[in-house]
């Protein structure tokens, strides 16, 4: 049991780490990355976007979450739990897309996903002592924060939104680095992946 927490904290904590940078800069670039990848005329779709980037952020941990419960020989959880999502889904998108219209929909979709990570979250954390180090995600979230800040005042538009994703990307790495949150063990698991490319 202590290996299998190890593993589930360290997945995690790694999740996070790739996760979070990659969020915060679509987030900050929503409204030109739909002008980039599509044309002008689609701008209006940035501010859905900003929210499903979030969503997607959060339904991504909810599965990694499901996928452990479901491994753990328990898969009839993680089907209610994915059932119990769809019906928040149901119910805020019935309340809010008359009002607010795609948006409205959008907004159902993060409901709906922070509610069935909070449950899944809860679940692990009572069966397999799922543990969140407060300064590992304090370091990792403030970083990606300070990440966000910087796309937004630039707002790169074009091509140079593909350069400026590597480039805050980087610097992401390097701040974590100099905060200390990317350790030994870490360098050692990325060396160990590039080997075995």
């Amino acid at each position: 049991m202590a290996l299998t927490r190890k593993y589930i904290n360290q997945s995690l904590r790694y999740l996070l780490i790739g996760l979070s940078p990659v969020t915060a800069v679509i987030a900050a670039t929503s409204t030109p990355l739909v002008a980039f990848l599509y044309s002008p005329q689609y701008i209006a779709a940035g501010p859905v976007l900003f929210i499903l980037i979030f969503s997607s952020a959060f339904l991504v941990l909810f599965v990694t979450l499901g996928l452990t419960i479901a491994g753990s020989g328990k898969p009839n959880i993680y089907l209610i739990l994915s059932f119990a999502g769809a019906i928040f889904l149901a119910m805020f998108a019935a309340l809010l897309v008359p009002r607010y219209g795609i948006k409205g929909a959008a907004i159902a979709s993060l409901i709906s996903a922070v509610s069935a990570l909070f449950i899944a979250g809860v679940y692990v954390h009572k069966h397999f002592g799922l543990e969140i180090k407060l300064l590992s995600l304090f370091r990792i979230l403030s970083v990606s924060a300070v990440i966000y800040l910087i796309a937004h005042l630039w707002q790169p538009s074009g091509f140079l939104l593909v350069v400026s994703y590597i480039l805050l990307l980087g610097f992401y790495a390097l701040l974590l680095f100099l905060f200390g949150e990317i350790n030994a063990e870490d360098r050692s698991v990325v060396k160990n992946m590039i080997k075995s490319i």
